[in-house]
C-alpha cells in the first residue's frame, strides 16, 4: 500500500483534492439557512456541476494551457489562450446553476441574477484553477528532486 502510494501521490493528491472539494461545497449549499430545509436533490446536482466544471478549467489548465505556457515562455500567449475558453466555460456554468434552482425562492433568484454572483462565482473559479496549476509546478518539483537524487 505505500509504495502505491508513493508511486501514485499526485493522483492520490488530485483525487483528495476533489472529494474534500466536493464534500465542502455540498455543505456549504445544503446547510439550513433561515429555518428552510434545503433542497438536497438540487444540492447534490449542484455540487456534482460544481466540480465537474471546476474540475474542467482546472484540468484544461493543468494539462493544456500550463504545458504551453512553460514550453513558449510567453504570458501574452497564455492568457489568450486562457481567458476566453474560461469566460465561456465559467458562463456556461452560471447558467445551469441558474437552471438548477429555478423555482427557488425569490431571494436566491435574485442572489443568483446578480453581478455579485457572477463576480464571486468568477473568483472562486479561477481560485480553483489557480490551486490545481499550482500541483503541476509541485509536480515538477517532486520530479526534478528525484532526478538530482537519481544523478
Amino acid at each position: 500500500m505505500q509504495t502505491y502510494l508513493q508511486k501514485n501521490r499526485v493522483g492520490v493528491m488530485h483525487v483528495s483534492f476533489w472529494c474534500l472539494y466536493f464534500s465542502f461545497f455540498f455543505y456549504q449549499i445544503s446547510f439550513m439557512r433561515r429555518n428552510e430545509e434545503p433542497d438536497y436533490v438540487k444540492s447534490v446536482i449542484d455540487a456534482i456541476t460544481q466540480v465537474f466544471f471546476m474540475a474542467l478549467l482546472s484540468y484544461l489548465n493543468y494539462f493544456l494551457w500550463l504545458p504551453r505556457f512553460l514550453k513558449h515562455k510567453n504570458i501574452g500567449r497564455y492568457f489568450l489562450e486562457f481567458i476566453i475558453p474560461f469566460a465561456i466555460i465559467v458562463s456556461i456554468h452560471i447558467f445551469f446553476k441558474r437552471y438548477n434552482y429555478e423555482g427557488a425562492s425569490p431571494r436566491q433568484l435574485n442572489y443568483l441574477n446578480s453581478a455579485r454572483f457572477a463576480f464571486t462565482h468568477t473568483i472562486t473559479a479561477l481560485f480553483i484553477v489557480v490551486f490545481v496549476g499550482m500541483l503541476k509546478f509541485v509536480e515538477d518539483w517532486f520530479e526534478l528532486e528525484a532526478k538530482k537524487k537519481a544523478i
